[in-house]
């Protein structure tokens, strides 16, 4: 005791021993203060709450918990999710402002690979229908309410519309008529027209379609597509000519290529246009676009292509009222630099237009009117037609109906920087004291310049105008329609309506491409994957056997094996193509009137391969697309004479037998027993690793993922679908009971008819052994995608003449 005390200092400094305690009492307060319940050791902070305070909504939402429990809950989270902190998603009302959709809409405008390209109506369609990306655009597909129906109804009374902004346009300028129409002669002959394109027979003032092939002679020109062409004369003596060509997307590579190597073109992209401080959004815009067009050009000619697709929208206006509908919400107005002669034209055929059948057919006008916006009514209203719509005083010719000033750069950025904007309109109308009168008192009218042409051939479909609208204007013209109750209809509806009025042979038809295009083979593949997909989305026991069909292409047509195996051809040999050239049709026509008569016929000088278009009516039942047509027998024929014969009595195809069921079932115990093994490997695996040191883990983790059964199953999906679907084409159709001639590409239950109704393709060769029983020819159809039955139905061959 006393060496301890000696070696105890006789005196401390307080101020030395202060500090030192100071220091030692701050890190027990940190240590009591940051001590934890044991308990809370165990578990997550938010499972220490008592059971009637616990809810599910922490974790989304901390402050729920007390607060002694928050702090260790977000360092918690934190630590395992990283960050707690969520990007609220706008409200819906936020997402569509109409700031928001003119920002999104700008943004679609720009040359983005990845994302399909708006039209100009895509924000009234969006809210309105499905909409689905097609040929890099998104399109209205089908209305989101119950409206089949009711198009219909409105297209026989009163009208419907549909935007047609899909369609691309080019436009060819050259000095004289002769050079504009020397390239395009080349790809429009006469034998595949009923006449071809010389510098005398086309005239200024109609729109006329035509079929294009390719420039090549030999082996044999290509079917490339139908287009929509117009020749535009200049106004003054030094002008321009110009040919406006309309044309579906999927031909816009083939056709520019084509055109190019006609006219000699060069790409001539490099444009650099000014912009000037003073300038509207509009017009940025429309100079942005000018500055990005495609052009071509060639320096020797003068003549100069250029893609215009981004400044003119397409509206097609179908209907008994088109005409009365558009004198109701069209004026005609003073454009400025108008000439006074070309104003005095417009009124005249604009007053003296009584119906639609008052014009020529595909006739082409250019209307300058009044802002469409200025004389929007109150609600919307149909427009009362006059009760007698027959065919009215036609309309006297005039030279300015194919004036140019729709189709010039300057004049679209004239009618842009004109344009009033549409805030002022609307603040205009809001202090309009009498709703629904027109607010053009007291202000400067816009005047814009439109396209019609008029459609009025009942042969080639529904008759109707066609509103060519520049770039700017659609919105205003298209809910001024919308105000006179006209119904809008999508891709789907359009299918329909070509289907009806037997006019597959035009361009306007969206998805449906014939088999001897160039674009076939791409939305064929896609049509193929979509069908398949779907198909192998139902359990075995929920799909058929297409086995036991007998069904060769289940999901798609594939045209070359088929002619391969009816012709027995060599793969090099085959040539698929749908009988077009215009002797080739007039031969067709006289033979199949010969043999309805009954006379002694001539054999038909015309490749028998080739493929005719025809139209089915069922007597019964119905086919979905990819069905077989199939030719009768005698012993059918003479059982279809019998008078008690009725449409119920059908052919039955025998059952075939399914070769694949046992393999399917071994693949399938084997797959089985498989994953098993597998399962049992991984669960050894993940025992023996948690005993295992951190250096030895990383060889475990590795090892797991080998044993992962991920790609067994990818395997086993695949080899399971090849055994469900018989590839051997050839021998599927050799065991068929009737011999196939052709397959259906679309139907449709027919209001025209009252019954269902289909469209397809048959090998002439086979065409020829087909006979008349009471002025129509017999064929069988049968859906052997999902039935044995073989129905009757009437065919009729589809000739455009």
């Amino acid at each position: 005791m006393e060496d301890n005390r000696d070696a105890l200092p006789s005196q401390i400094r307080v101020r030395q021993f202060i500090a030192a305690r100071v220091c030692e009492i701050a890190t027990l307060t940190t240590h009591i203060a940051s001590a934890q319940d044991p308990r809370s050791q165990m578990g997550f902070s938010f499972q220490h709450v008592p059971k009637h305070m616990r809810r599910r909504a922490v974790s989304h939402n901390p402050k729920r918990l007390p607060t002694r429990l928050m702090d260790d809950h977000m360092r918690q989270v934190n630590k395992g999710t990283g960050s707690l902190v969520k990007n609220k998603k706008k409200s819906r009302f936020h997402r569509s402002r109409p700031e928001t959709n003119v920002l999104e809409y700008n943004y679609r405008q720009l040359r983005t690979p990845n994302k399909p390209k708006w039209l100009e109506s895509h924000v009234w369609h969006a809210k309105r229908f499905f909409m689905i990306p097609l040929w890099g655009m998104m399109l209205p597909r089908a209305p989101t309410t119950k409206a089949f129906k009711s198009l219909y109804v409105a297209a026989k009374r009163n009208a419907i519309m549909q935007d047609l902004s899909y369609l691309r346009c080019l436009v060819l300028t050259g000095g004289s008529k002769g050079h504009v129409l020397a390239g395009i002669s080349k790809l429009i002959t006469a034998d595949y027209n009923i006449s071809g394109v010389t510098s005398g027979e086309l005239s200024s003032g109609r729109e006329i379609v035509g079929v294009v092939t390719s420039s090549e002679v030999e082996p044999q020109k290509r079917y490339l597509g139908s287009i929509r062409y117009q020749l535009i004369t200049p106004d003054l003596p030094e002008g321009k000519f110009k040919l406006i060509l309309w044309h579906h997307p999927t031909l816009q590579s083939e056709l520019i290529d084509e055109l190019c190597s006609a006219y000699e073109l060069k790409n001539d992209d490099a444009q650099v246009i000014g912009m000037e401080h003073d300038l509207n959004h509009d017009e940025k815009k429309f100079l942005w676009k000018l500055a990005n067009a495609h052009c071509w050009s060639n320096e020797e000619t003068g003549i100069t292509m250029k893609d215009m697709s981004e400044f003119y929208n397409r509206i097609r206006l179908s209907g008994p009222k088109s005409v009365p509908i558009l004198k109701e919400i069209f004026k005609i107005g003073n454009l400025p630099n108008a000439q006074l002669q070309s104003k005095s034209d417009q009124e005249r055929i604009w007053n003296s237009l009584e119906t639609i059948a008052s014009m020529p057919n595909n006739s082409a006008i250019v209307l300058d009117v009044v802002d469409p916006r200025l004389q929007l009514p109150k609600v919307r209203k149909a427009v009362q037609a006059p009760d007698t719509m027959g065919e009215g005083r036609p309309v006297p010719p005039t030279s300015s109906m194919g004036s140019d000033s729709l189709w010039s750069e300057e004049a679209l950025r004239n009618m842009l920087r004109m344009k009033i904007p549409d805030k002022e309109v609307s603040e205009k109308r809001r202090e309009n004291l009498i709703p629904g009168t027109s607010i053009a008192e007291g202000m400067t009218p816009n005047v814009v310049s439109l396209g019609l042409v008029f459609r009025t051939d009942q042969a080639a479909g529904t008759t109707g105008v066609d509103i060519i609208v520049p770039v700017g204007w659609m919105m205003p013209v298209w809910i001024a329609l919308s105000f006179c109750a006209v119904r809008p209809y999508g891709l789907e509806f359009n299918e329909y309506l070509t289907f009806e009025t037997e006019s597959f042979k035009g361009f306007t038809s969206s998805t449906y491409f014939p088999p001897d295009i160039t674009h076939f083979p791409v939305s064929n593949a896609s049509h193929h994957d979509e069908k398949k997909k779907k198909y192998f989305m139902y359990s075995p026991s929920k799909r058929e056997n297409l086995i036991k069909l007998g069904c060769a292409f289940p999901f798609s047509v594939d045209w070359q094996r088929f002619l391969k195996f009816s012709f027995k051809l060599n793969e090099a040999d085959v040539d698929v193509r749908v009988i077009r050239e215009t002797q080739d049709l007039q031969k067709l026509a006289e033979y199949l009137l010969s043999k309805q008569k009954g006379k002694n016929i001539s054999d038909l000088d015309v490749d028998d391969t080739q493929l005719v278009p025809v139209r089915l009516d069922l007597l019964n039942g119905c086919v979905s697309e990819g069905g077989c047509i199939c030719l009768p027998t005698e012993k059918d024929l003479e059982i279809r004479r019998n008078a008690n014969w009725k449409p119920t009595d059908h052919i039955h195809q025998e059952v075939l037998v399914d070769v694949n069921e046992t393999k399917r079932q071994d693949l399938r115990n084997a797959h089985q027993k498989k994953l098993a093994c597998l399962g049992k490997k991984r669960k050894k695996a993940r025992r023996a690793s948690r005993v295992v040191d951190e250096s030895e883990k990383e060889s475990f983790d590795s090892r797991i993922n080998e044993l992962d059964s991920k790609a067994e199953v990818e395997a086993y999906n695949t080899q399971m679908a090849n055994l469900w679907i018989d590839d051997d084409v050839e021998k599927v159709l050799a065991k068929q009971t009737r011999e196939v001639i052709g397959f259906v590409t679309y139907s449709h239950y027919s209001y025209r008819s009252g019954q269902f109704a289909a469209f397809g393709y048959i090998t002439l060769r086979q065409l020829k052994k087909l006979t008349f029983l009471k002025q129509h020819m017999l064929v069988l159809v049968r859906d052997w995608s999902s039935a044995l039955e073989y129905r009757w139905a009437k065919m009729s061959a589809c000739i455009p003449m």
